[in-house]
């Protein structure tokens, strides 16, 4: 039997609990394995992608490992205790206890504990005299190991600048599975970056200390670990480990381990895009948020592209309704009124207000800087105050057969006034624009993986595991 504090043996639970995957690829990874050398204990989950460990010291003589399902967590959740009793039972030998030994405190002091502990069919918990629950359990060898590749280099950095750009950049990233890349987000050491091929967000964060280069794609699960734990240090150090499909960044931190799969490929090259430091047109976010109000998405998908207008002091904002010739508009006027030449794009309204909720968390976050048309392919917001954080969204210009948008471009396009006779004109011209602004978007992006691709990635899993 080992004992730990119940309050102790909750937040190892807790702290790790987003990690488990709501439809696992494999029963066992729905599972805690949970492990006890006699001396520490420590509680593992992970969907393949990141692995987090709890770990934490215990009394007790038991050694043994199993894999149990997390209403573990709902049982111990309930149990108003001060002390938990945890028993590893085996069908062969109800009793898998060993002593103290110079190798359990070894690994008591940081390295990986499972190999010395004894699987076992059952978990027992008891808390105080009389409640004792027995859980079945799944064989702890069928459960992933913790990844231990070489180590090549590391970066330290400060952690709430690192999490809160992470939680900013998330609202970015993509949600199309055939382009992978662009559902993790990009570090280089100075930025975080996550762009869904539309709008793009840049993040600026120094590193306290790095050895060797870091360019990085990080999944946005290690978000939901970290942003979960409690109390973390003032710096956490990313150690980059391993190549290829099994490139890893660990993080330590007390009683916490990770190890995250790096997303695997070449990010695409943001430098192009240049976003820009001009005055731009300052409002209040609130007011924005309301101007675009009248600008809801509707049925008709043709009817989600309004027209920004900045001209001196005013910034009005309209679109033409589908289903009738009424045009709706709003002005806003700017708070620093800097010397605005007239300038007009298209934008689509629920994008730039996904803009405005990735940004509304931000501390004292209460104006938002808008430059229109200096570069015409992208649209540049600022939280007002806030020089480390931008973001950019795609522009398009509804013309007579002529129309642009690319990250690529960076050459000024005179303004074309648009030409419109009836509402199935304008349908026929935006069509066309959302298919020529998708072509732009498959020539800077990577296309979705081939079958020879996907064929050549499982043979080099194949040769990485046979190596091993």
């Amino acid at each position: 039997m080992i004992t730990v504090k119940t309050k102790t043996f909750l937040g190892m639970l807790r702290a790790i609990a987003p990690v488990i995957p709501d439809r696992p690829t494999h029963p066992v990874l729905a599972n805690y394995l949970i492990v006890s050398d006699g001396i520490t204990l420590s509680v593992t989950a992970t969907d393949l992608e990141v692995f987090a460990q709890s770990i934490s010291h215990a009394d007790g003589v038991s050694v043994g490992r199993v894999c149990v399902p997390p209403l573990v967590t709902k049982l111990v959740e309930k149990i108003d205790a001060t002390y938990t009793n945890l028993e590893f039972i085996s069908d062969t030998d109800n009793s898998s206890e060993a002593p103290r030994t110079e190798e359990n405190e070894r690994l008591a002091q940081g390295t990986d504990i499972q190999d010395s502990a004894a699987d076992a069919d059952k978990l027992k918990l008891t808390f105080g005299s009389s409640a004792k629950y027995v859980f079945q359990g799944m064989t702890a060898s069928e459960f992933p190991e913790f990844p231990s590749e070489p180590i090549k280099s590391s970066i330290t950095v400060n952690t709430k600048e690192f999490i809160d750009g992470l939680i900013f950049c998330k609202k970015f990233v993509s949600t199309d599975d055939a382009k992978r890349v662009l559902k993790g987000i990009f570090y280089d050491g100075t930025k975080l970056i996550a762009t869904d091929g539309h709008a793009i967000a840049n993040y600026c964060i120094s590193p306290i200390e790095s050895r060797k280069e870091c360019r990085i794609i990080i999944p946005t699960t290690i978000i939901d670990v970290l942003s979960k734990v409690g109390e973390l240090p003032e710096t956490i150090t990313l150690e980059i480990a391993g190549e290829g499909f099994y490139q890893y960044v660990y993080i330590a931190i007390p009683q916490l381990r990770l190890a995250v799969r790096l997303i695997e490929g070449n990010y695409p090259n943001t430098d192009a895009i240049k976003f820009s430091n001009q005055p731009g047109f300052v409002v209040d976010r609130k007011q924005l948020k309301s101007a675009l109000g009248f600008h809801k998405k509707t049925k008709s998908s043709f009817n989600e592209i309004a027209q920004f207008t900045a001209k001196s002091s005013e910034l009005k904002i309209s679109s033409s309704n589908s289903s009738s010739s009424t045009e709706n508009s709003v002005v806003l006027l700017n708070g620093n009124n800097p010397a605005n030449t007239v300038n007009s794009q298209y934008l689509a309204p629920q994008k730039v207000n996904s803009i405005l909720d990735a940004i509304k968390e931000i501390k004292d976050f209460k104006q938002v800087r808008i430059i229109l048309g200096e570069i015409p392919n992208i649209t540049t917001f600022y939280p007002y105050g806030k020089p480390g954080i931008k973001c950019g969204l795609m522009q398009m210009k509804i013309g007579q057969g002529n129309s642009t948008a690319s990250f690529n471009s960076s050459t000024p396009e005179p303004e074309e006034t648009p030409t419109v006779d009836t509402d199935q004109n304008i349908q026929e011209q935006i069509r066309k624009e959302l298919a020529i602004a998708q072509a732009a978007i498959d020539e800077i992006f990577p296309p979705a993986p081939t079958l020879k691709d996907c064929f050549e990635l499982l043979i080099d899993i194949c040769d990485h595991l046979t190596t091993k």
